[in-house]
Order: structure tokens, then C-alpha cells, then sequence
């Protein structure tokens, strides 16, 4: 009887302290607009079953982003269990918030369904000073003169590409998914100039490579959008599967550094690539971290495949609604077909004129 007398009152105080915890985290940010909560389940859950919804019926959690920001304004909140999130979608407010105030920030997607995915590299880090002389150390790799020697390969695999859908369009009459080929092609770019890796994922759909990053982003939003998926029996199955992909992805790219580490070593060269300057800029052994250096590598493949993949496919998805803008653009690239041959010949009046509005 005793025993549970004491339980009840630690389950008692447990629930208490949480209660008063969550009301002064509510209380914090209850200033800014966002859609209130229903009830007592609110209270404790936020949004959390909205959310599950929403992503249930096969949307993204952007369009309920969306949603929100035409009902509260570019400035909002919302809450999932403990955790205030706060939307911005303002410029002058985002400068406010990243740059001048510099508020803490989190490292979303460094440990996603308790996998080192991101880990602490570059997208991840929040320690400033840390982020700070890393991302120094990278500024050297993005040097015109650095991204001229690539430029032969940028050129190689756009060709292929070219071609990859040429060969697409004559075989099938099924639309293509262009978004999907761009993925393969930036993957395949990124490998060669940041690392000197030949990935052929363009001619290889089924890469391993490009399944485990898609599915390591998958985990990130699993684990942003549904932070008790760990409680549901149907999603054990799925989360196993996550994890296995990132811990491939990690285990693949442990192989592949530590292959162009030695290589590098027994040819006593330093190429000039991402990963050579990352060698370089090592003082000493003791400052050679090979986790972060997975970190980087990964986080390389991550960011820089989404975000170009991601800019090209919306560049095309624009051009394709603005005819003429697509015509211009075609007529401007056969007219100056001899300024986009050699970087050198590129001015500034040439890429003004190629920019799409």
C-alpha cells in the first residue's frame, strides 16, 4: 500500500511539474498568433493530432505551413507536445532572427529517429564559433578559380542528363520524372567535384547511394512530424527501415573516405576538391575528427543535391508556364552559344541577361 501511495505521489508531482513547465513555455510565446488549442488535449498536445492528420492524407506539412500563414500572418506559432515551433516567413523578420538577435538554434536532422544521420556537420552545428572556423576552412573550395577547374565536369554529366532524357522521351510515353533525373545528375556532380567519387546514379536509378539520402530525409520529417512514432506499433517496421538506410549511408561513406584518404596518402596528392582542402587545412592529427569529416561528407551530399536539384526543377517548372520566357531563353542560348562554352567569357551584362524573373 505504501508503494503505492509513494508511486502516485511521483506520478503525481511528475505531472505537475510537467503541467507547470508546458504552462510557462506557452506563456512565453503567447504573444505571437497561431491556431489555439482545443481543450485539455491541447494543452498537452499542441497541433500534434492536427499535424498527423494532415500528413496522414498524403500532404506535406508545408501546405499546412501555408495554411496557417494566410490565416496569422508571416509570423506564427504552433505546438507539438513540449515544443513551440515558430514559423518565419518574413525576410526582415528572418534576418532579425538568424543574423542580428542570433537566437539559439537547432540542429534538425542531426539525430533523426536516434540515428547519426547529419550528425555535427555544417547544416547541423549550432555551436557558432565551431561553425564559424569550419565553414572558413570551406570557403576556399567555392573560389572561381576552384569551380572553373570543375566546370568540365558540370558540363559532362548536364550532357548526360541531355541525353538521359533524350533516351527517356524515345522510349516511353509515360511522363518522366524530371525532378527525379536533375536529383540523380546534382548527386553525381557533387560526388566527382567534392570528392572525386564516380557515383553514375544517373544511369543507375535504383543507386543505393540516392535511396539512402531519400531515406535519411525521410526520417528527418518522420521525426519532426510525428515525435511519438516510436509508440506506434505500425510504424516499427518503417522506422527499422529508416534506420538501416542511414546507418548504410554512413557505413558507405565511412568506405568511400576511407578509401580517398589512403589513396591520398600513397600518392602523396592533394587534388583540388572538397575533401583535399578539408585534409589540408588538418594542423595536426590530434585535429582530425573522422566522425565530422562523415558529418561533412554527408551533409555535402544532402544539402547540396536538395538544393540544387530543388532550384533547377523550379527553374524548369517556370520556364515551362512562361513561354515566353522559354523561347527568349532559347534564343539567347543558340545567339551566345560562345560565351557558355568557356567560363572565362562570362561577364556580368551576359548572366544578367540570362536570368530568369
Amino acid at each position: 500500500m505504501k508503494i503505492l501511495v509513494s508511486l502516485s505521489a511521483i506520478l503525481l508531482g511528475a505531472f505537475s511539474y510537467h503541467s507547470i513547465r508546458l504552462y510557462l513555455i506557452r506563456r512565453k510565446y503567447r504573444h505571437l498568433p497561431g491556431p489555439r488549442s482545443k481543450g485539455i488535449i491541447g494543452f498537452y498536445f499542441g497541433q500534434y493530432f492536427d499535424i498527423i492528420e494532415h500528413v496522414s492524407s498524403k500532404r506535406i506539412l508545408q501546405e499546412l505551413h501555408l495554411q496557417w500563414f494566410k490565416i496569422y500572418g508571416p509570423v506564427f506559432k504552433y505546438q507539438i507536445l513540449d515544443k513551440i515551433i515558430v514559423v518565419i516567413n518574413d525576410e526582415t523578420a528572418v534576418k532579425t532572427a538568424l543574423i542580428q538577435e542570433d537566437f539559439p538554434k537547432k540542429g534538425i536532422g542531426a539525430f533523426p529517429l536516434g540515428e547519426r544521420f547529419l550528425g555535427f556537420g555544417l547544416l547541423t552545428e549550432v555551436d557558432k564559433s565551431k561553425w564559424r572556423n569550419r565553414r572558413t576552412l570551406m570557403n576556399n573550395a567555392f573560389k572561381k578559380e576552384i569551380l572553373m577547374q570543375s566546370l568540365v565536369e558540370f558540363n559532362t554529366k548536364g550532357d548526360m542528363l541531355v541525353q538521359r532524357l533524350i533516351h527517356l522521351s524515345e522510349s516511353t510515353d509515360n511522363c518522366i520524372s524530371l525532378f527525379n533525373e536533375i536529383n540523380h545528375m546534382t548527386l553525381d556532380v557533387i560526388a566527382k567535384v567534392a570528392f572525386d567519387l564516380d557515383t553514375d546514379s544517373l544511369n543507375n536509378p535504383e543507386s543505393k547511394l540516392n535511396n539512402y539520402i531519400c531515406r535519411g530525409l525521410e526520417a528527418v520529417t518522420l521525426d519532426l512530424t510525428d515525435p511519438l512514432c516510436y509508440l506506434k506499433p505500425s510504424k516499427r517496421s518503417h522506422i527499422k527501415k529508416l534506420r538501416e538506410s542511414i546507418r548504410n549511408l554512413r557505413h558507405f561513406s565511412i568506405e568511400s573516405l576511407n578509401a580517398k584518404l589512403q589513396q591520398m596518402k600513397d600518392e602523396n596528392f592533394l587534388a583540388h576538391n572538397i575533401l583535399s582542402l578539408m585534409v589540408k587545412n588538418l594542423k595536426t592529427e590530434e585535429d582530425f575528427d573522422f566522425d565530422k569529416l562523415v558529418d561533412d561528407f554527408i551533409t555535402f551530399f544532402v544539402g547540396g543535391q536538395e538544393t540544387t536539384a530543388n532550384a533547377l526543377s523550379f527553374c524548369f517548372l517556370e520556364l515551362g508556364q512562361n513561354q515566353q520566357v522559354l523561347q527568349n531563353s532559347k534564343n539567347l542560348t543558340f545567339i551566345q552559344r560562345h560565351f557558355i562554352r568557356s567560363f572565362r567569357n562570362f561577364q556580368p551584362k551576359y548572366i544578367k541577361e540570362m536570368i530568369i524573373y
